[in-house]
C-alpha cells in the first residue's frame, strides 16, 4: 500500500538526514560542516566569481555548495519531522499525531506539504548546478561517492568505516 511506502520511506529519510548531520560532525574531513560552511558573504562572493569566470577550485563544497547542503538538510529534516505528526484525517496519521490534537496535526500536514515543493524547487536547483560543474569538467558526482574531488589523491582524514556503522546505527 502506497501509504505504508510513503510512511517507510520517511522513516528512511529522516535516518539519512539524522546520519548526515553526525556525519557532518565527526565523519572525514570532507564531509565535516566546519571544513566548508563559510558566512554568506563567502558564498555570494563565490557566486559573482562563478558568474564572471573566475571561481576558486575548492578540495569540497564550495560556498555556495555548502549552503546548498545545509538547505537541504534542514528541509529534509522539516518535511521528515513534521510528517511525523501530519494527518491528513483520511489515509494517514503520524505516530506522534495524537501528541499535537488533530487541528494542530492538520495545519503540520499543509507544512509537510509545503515544504515538499521547497525541497523540490532546492532538488532540481541543485541537480541543476551540478550538472553545469560537471560539464564544465569539475567531477561531483565521483566526490559524493568516494570523498574526494580529486580522484587522484585519496582523502585526508578518511574515517573508518565502523565509525559509519557506528554514526548509522546510532
Amino acid at each position: 500500500e502506497l501509504t505504508t511506502v510513503h510512511e517507510w520511506t520517511g522513516y528512511a529519510i529522516l535516518t539519512l538526514v539524522l546520519f548526515r548531520v553526525l556525519w557532518g560532525l565527526v565523519g572525514s574531513d570532507n564531509a565535516r560542516f566546519s571544513r566548508f560552511l563559510c558566512s554568506p558573504r563567502a558564498a555570494r562572493d563565490y557566486l559573482l566569481a562563478l558568474l564572471r569566470g573566475d571561481a576558486p577550485h575548492y578540495d569540497t563544497h564550495n560556498p555556495a555548495g555548502g549552503w546548498m547542503v545545509v538547505a537541504l538538510l534542514l528541509v529534509l529534516l522539516l518535511q521528515a519531522g513534521t510528517g511525523l505528526f501530519a494527518s491528513d484525517e483520511v489515509l494517514f496519521e503520524g505516530p506522534f499525531m495524537p501528541l499535537v490534537g488533530s487541528d494542530m496535526a492538520e495545519v503540520i500536514a499543509e507544512i509537510h506539504e509545503a515544504s515538499f515543493n521547497l525541497l523540490m524547487l532546492l532538488v532540481i536547483v541543485h541537480v541543476a548546478v551540478v550538472g553545469l560543474h560537471e560539464l564544465f569538467g569539475e567531477r561531483l558526482v565521483g566526490a559524493m561517492l568516494n570523498g574526494c574531488k580529486d580522484s587522484d589523491r585519496p582523502e585526508a582524514g578518511q574515517r573508518p568505516l565502523w565509525l559509519a556503522v557506528l554514526v548509522l546505527v546510532l
